[in-house]
């Protein structure tokens, strides 16, 4: 009755709305490309609204394989549109405009963790910023002529411009990666009191099993010769307070098990 006649007027209202917005976009293109989509979604004259009602209706249009979503007098409609199509495109931002939104965030919550409820499509870049540029892979320490020299792994003013906001400052890193610095800087602490970190599980069962899994995670890295289990820059960090020596002291109680 009455709810399904406001539910349809209010279709109708959105679908003119997007006719209004969508059809002077896609006569400027030939036919249907991915351009005709970023050209669309990236027009900030164009309502927020008025983008949600393509998706909504893309995505409906792709359940209606399984679940009768999308009325067969609203697909028509839409068809009717200048160069419409039903792919569900996400419209990519440039590196240049996450950066910028990074820094806007960053200013406003005086950190670049971004939080999983804030906005995911920037937590996802945040991400892969720090996979890419991240720990020591971007920047290394190499000795030329005898001199220790800082190497670049790639020529980009990208690392930069994050550098500049502190992206990779470890206090800016994720809650994981956090924790881990904690954990190191308390393992550090017990090799300058003690000169050595063969920290025994009476003593201290936490850092002991932290230490524990450290060895497991180093070992399976060096298997499988995968740097992403157990970096390069963490196993540094761990060599110097004598990380090395628990593993010999591993072996060697293998050794002497297996005799």
């Amino acid at each position: 009755g009455f709810f399904w006649y406001v539910l349809e007027e209010q279709w109708r209202l959105q679908y003119r709305d997007l006719k209004l917005h969508w059809n002077p976009v896609a006569k400027q293109f030939p036919e249907w490309s991915e351009d005709l989509d970023m050209e669309f979604f990236r027009n900030d004259t164009i309502p927020k609204h008025v983008k949600e009602f393509v998706q909504t209706n893309r995505k409906e249009y792709r359940l209606a394989r399984t679940v009768s979503r999308l009325k067969p007098k609203r697909k028509e409609k839409l068809e009717e549109l200048h160069n419409w199509h039903w792919f569900f495109i996400r419209p990519k931002r440039s590196w240049d405009e996450m950066f910028n939104q990074l820094v806007a965030f960053q200013k406003k919550y005086n950190t670049t963790v971004v939080p999983m409820k804030y906005d995911k499509s920037l937590l996802r870049w945040t991400r892969r910023q720090h996979e890419f540029f991240g720990d020591k892979q971007y920047v290394r320490n190499e000795t030329v002529d005898g001199t220790s020299v800082k190497v670049t792994r790639f020529s980009h003013s990208k690392w930069e411009l994050l550098n500049s906001i502190g992206f990779f400052d470890i206090e800016n890193k994720s809650a994981h990666h956090q924790a881990w610095y904690r954990k190191y800087r308390e393992a550090r602490k017990y090799w300058e009191e003690n000169g050595h970190c063969k920290v025994n599980k009476t003593e201290n069962l936490s850092l002991y099993q932290w230490l524990s899994t450290q060895r497991q995670l180093y070992n399976k890295s060096r298997k499988l010769s995968d740097s992403k289990i157990l970096t390069e820059e963490r196993i540094e960090l761990l060599f110097e307070i004598g990380f090395e020596e628990t593993l010999k002291r591993r072996k060697s109680k293998k050794a002497t098990t297996s005799g």
